[in-house]
């Protein structure tokens, strides 16, 4: 592959344009200039990092149009030492975003029309969910599908004829952190001003990665800032609860501070009543997920069709949680349901019961009828176990036996909400 770059470029004139320093001029395409980046994304992260933190407006991944291009990003890759040779993945632009499992592929930059494909053997693989395009540049220089939540190097390029070179020079450093659940938490520029949620966040930028936004819901008094999934089912979620090391106090946190919400958006916290109200009745109908993890790593889910709150005169009641659907069986309608129930806290008793209050005894704000199979805000135990034997943890019944379900806490939980178009 190396030889037939070079045997190319003995006949290929030079072409003359400016790339930014850190970048690779093209020899084979003219006005293009090429960033290998031997640092690990995701694919949304790595097209974010292209858009956003490479040194030139308007780059994206890469798009590779012919064979001598294929084996001139080859030698490029191979010109770094710090992608290895047994792992030498590089994300490319290449997506079946939106038309997932057709094996209808598109670049991430739409202006690219290029139709040339070099598949390795068995590939591509189609399935039911989005895959993202890599290349073993270094070694084979055949593509391959792969889950676009894989961590990959990658490849940024753009056009000097239509792309601005930034004041900065680029450099292959960090774009974002990464929590400890694996999470990036860094804060993506701010999407156009009338995103009310992270759905319309996506369908303003198809390719925003995973992270806190500002949006503007119609009936907030002002923007706030939320985490955006734009992985998980498609993305566009809303997280308004996530737990995943114990960092943020739940158990403590009184009727004010549940309505108003707690933490750090891009860690573990809870949004808020009031904001999830104003998220859910701006729209005709709204869909929940909650995403599960026990402490020997089991991940399940549990998916609701239709989800809805009250207002605060309600107490913020649980109206509806129905179509339910997933592998963690659904907690919320187990007896005795907790559908209809309105939200308490240690402050403000509203289960219904005559004797000690459920949030009391469970140590969280939650949906409490007879205190119920479902409390995703109680204690945290870093080990899942009850320090007491006492049901007091993070719990979701249906995931265990009658038996096992009283003496198990969950590692890591994570709610959150998404328009129904």
């Amino acid at each position: 592959m190396t030889f037939l770059v070079f045997l190319f470029l003995i006949f290929v004139p030079s072409f003359s344009h400016q790339c930014p320093a850190g970048w690779n001029i093209s020899t084979v395409v003219q006005n293009k200039c090429y960033l290998i980046v031997p640092e690990k994304k995701d694919w949304f992260n790595a097209e974010y990092y292209c858009q956003n933190s490479a040194g030139a407006t308007g780059a994206q991944l890469v798009s590779i149009c012919n064979a001598f291009e294929n084996a001139l990003i080859g030698v490029l890759v191979s010109n770094t030492p710090a992608i290895l040779l047994n792992t030498d993945q590089v994300w490319i632009g290449l997506n079946d975003i939106g038309n997932d499992g057709s094996g209808e592929f598109t670049w991430a930059n739409e202006n690219d029309n290029c139709t040339y494909r070099h598949w390795g053997p068995g590939q591509p693989r189609l399935g039911i969910t989005t895959e993202c395009v890599s290349s073993t540049a270094k070694s084979t220089g055949y593509w391959s599908t792969k889950s676009c939540a894989t961590e990959n190097y990658f490849i940024c390029e753009f056009s000097t004829d239509s792309s601005t070179i930034s004041s900065t020079s680029s450099t292959a450093g960090s774009a974002s952190s990464t929590s400890s659940a694996g999470l990036s938490t860094k804060t993506p520029a701010l999407p156009d001003s009338n995103a009310t949620d992270c759905f319309d966040v996506q369908q303003q930028r198809p390719f925003a990665p995973s992270g806190v936004y500002t949006i503007h819901p119609p009936n907030a008094s002002a923007p706030f800032e939320v985490y955006c999934d734009m992985l998980t089912d498609n993305g566009g979620w809303t997280v308004f609860q996530r737990r995943f090391n114990g960092s943020q106090d739940f158990t403590t946190q009184n009727w004010t501070n549940y309505e108003s919400g707690f933490g750090d958006v891009g860690e573990e916290h809870w949004l808020g009543l009031e904001k999830l109200y104003w998220l859910i009745e701006k729209d005709n109908f709204t869909e929940m997920r909650i995403d599960l993890t026990d402490c020997i790593g089991q991940n399940v889910y549990e998916a609701y069709e239709r989800f809805k709150i009250g207002n605060a005169v309600s107490k913020y009641a649980l109206l509806q949680a129905g179509g339910a659907h997933g592998t963690a069986r659904d907690s919320l309608a187990a007896k005795p349901s907790q559908i209809g129930s309105k939200f308490s806290t240690r402050d403000q008793d509203h289960d219904g019961l005559p004797f000690e209050p459920c949030a009391e005894a469970l140590k969280g704000g939650w949906w409490y009828s007879r205190c119920g199979n479902a409390h995703l805000n109680s204690v945290y135990y870093p080990q899942c176990n009850y320090a007491g034997g006492f049901q007091d943890g993070i719990t979701w019944d249906t995931l265990f036996s009658d038996t096992d379900g009283f003496y198990h806490s969950l590692a890591e939980t994570k709610m959150m909400i998404r328009r129904v178009v």
